[in-house]
């Protein structure tokens, strides 16, 4: 098998690597001679390779991979700007190719290979929103946005903005707002640094059913020249009548009771609408005639943090009879401000019965008994 060996007189230098802003221009420079008296390599080629085009591009090529003529001064010049909302680092590969020359029986060779990188640094705006989907009439609703800068440069002039929806009452914000517009609320965060975030909450009523979104906006300067910023998102809400089914009786239908009796009353909550109920009271008022078993008090309640869709909540309570006459109890269901359902129970508290005597009286002995022999008989 034969074997070549090229011998090839040159000498090569590559670029540094680059920084800039998301936007600029960066140059990367090889230069490339031929040995003998450094003569420049006019003519041959130098192919520069991007290895994350996510992040940079070539000016006027929209390929990953760009070949460049060595010019008179023995200088490979390649353009690199970052693409829309590029920022961070790509690395740059480098290769050093000698063209062919037939008059030398000589092919096209791969000299040499390197590596640099450019690198862009520029600000961002990430803005998430996070809300309910589903709520109820009068239900005050919460809404949360958190705007980061996700970028390495701090960025500039930055606001942030909520868009209430025609119809909503605005009833707090976590963050007391630069100024308050009609139809929302604003924030003049103004320098919002790298890798920092800003996070608003706003709290809203919909007193009536309906389905509206919440917007909100950001916007801000990269600074040193870059170009604006801005971010915006929303979230949809669907404001449904609350649905609840509410049982409420004396156990077992009792309808009346002795004075110092004890009355057991049964309630069920279903849950029939289309949200999750949350931050239920169950509110439980009696008549002086009638208190709580074991605190003996004429007004209890009872939370539910959550009832989904369909589901039941089941609770007893026991009242002790303390007086004759007929006897209420009032059951109200709310969730914030807002009435889901009232029920109210009656029993008749009757006077105690006086107390009979009862006597029985048991006298036990044996049935028989041998002549001189002792027994003993007990009587109860």
């Amino acid at each position: 098998q034969p074997a070549s060996i090229y011998w090839v007189y040159a000498d090569w230098q590559f670029p540094a690597p680059q920084v800039a802003r998301s936007g600029e221009t960066v140059q990367l420079v090889t230069r490339v001679t031929k040995s003998e008296n450094l003569v420049p390599a006019e003519g041959w080629t130098v192919r520069y390779t991007l290895a994350d085009p996510s992040v940079a591009a070539f000016v006027g090529s929209s390929g990953p991979t760009l070949d460049v003529p060595v010019n008179a001064n023995g200088q490979a010049i390649a353009q690199i700007t970052s693409v829309p909302g590029g920022r961070g680092t790509s690395p740059v590969l480098i290769e050093v190719i000698s063209p062919p020359r037939p008059t030398d029986n000589l092919p096209e060779l791969t000299l040499g290979s390197g590596q640099t990188a450019v690198t862009f640094s520029s600000a961002g705006l990430d803005l998430q929103v996070f809300g309910p989907e589903l709520g109820a009439p009068g239900e005050q609703l919460t809404y949360t946005a958190t705007l980061g800068n996700p970028g390495d440069v701090d960025a500039e002039n930055v606001s942030l903005r909520m868009i209430a929806p025609a119809g909503t009452r605005l009833v707090g914000a976590s963050l007391e707002p630069s100024q308050q517009v009609n139809n929302g609320l604003v924030w003049e965060q103004g320098l919002l640094p790298a890798r920092q975030q800003l996070i608003v909450s706003v709290v809203l009523e919909a007193p009536q059913p309906a389905t509206f979104e919440v917007l909100f906006e950001a916007a801000g300067g990269g600074g040193g020249g870059a170009g604006p910023l801005s971010a915006r998102q929303s979230v949809r809400t669907d404001i449904v009548q609350s649905s609840v089914d509410v049982r409420f009786a004396p156990a077992g239908g009792v309808s009346q009771a002795e004075v110092g009796e004890q009355v057991q009353y049964d309630i069920d909550i279903v849950n029939t609408g289309r949200s999750t109920l949350t931050n239920l009271e169950v509110l439980i008022e009696s008549t002086p005639g009638l208190t709580e078993a074991y605190q003996g008090e004429t007004t209890v309640s009872q939370s539910i943090s959550m009832l989904q869709p369909g589901g039941t909540r089941s609770i007893g309570i026991a009242f002790n009879v303390r007086q004759e006459g007929q006897q209420t109890v009032k059951l109200t269901l709310r969730s914030g401000n807002a009435v889901l359902a009232e029920r109210s129970a009656s029993i008749l508290g009757l006077p105690p019965r006086p107390k009979q005597p009862d006597v029985r009286i048991d006298l036990q002995i044996q049935e028989a008994l041998r002549i001189g022999e002792q027994a003993v008989a007990t009587l109860v």
